[in-house]
């Protein structure tokens, strides 16, 4: 085969590389969070979990709605073939506790 007859494979690199960087680009923006959102905005948090069977757990999970303060509580049972919610419940905004400080003593005061 001679230079000429031999298919160039230029293209083909050229393609994997571009290939090759926009899966990093993708990478890199993820962990900046610019794109996937932040981390600490997740919708759904696993409270807790138990095990009830080889292949059967009950969850409570947390959900928390985006952009409100509306959060949720839900049971589910999950199995290999289905997830089935068992219960819900609203949740109240969490409350911001203050420091109530006491007035002072009168009592030593009067005597």
């Amino acid at each position: 085969m001679t230079p000429d007859t031999m298919p160039s494979f230029a293209p083909a690199l050229m393609l994997l590389a571009l290939l090759l960087a926009a899966a990093w680009g993708v990478k890199w923006l993820r962990q900046r969070n610019v794109i996937g959102g932040s981390p600490d905005a997740q919708a759904i948090k696993v409270i807790s979990s138990l095990a009830v069977g080889p292949q059967q757990r009950v969850l409570v999970l947390e959900l928390t709605e985006p952009g409100s303060r509306a959060r949720h509580l839900l049971t589910v049972g999950v199995t290999t073939g289905q997830i089935t919610t068992l219960h819900s419940t609203a949740l109240a905004a969490p409350v911001q506790v203050s420091a109530v400080v006491p007035p002072p003593d009168q009592a030593g005061a009067a005597s």
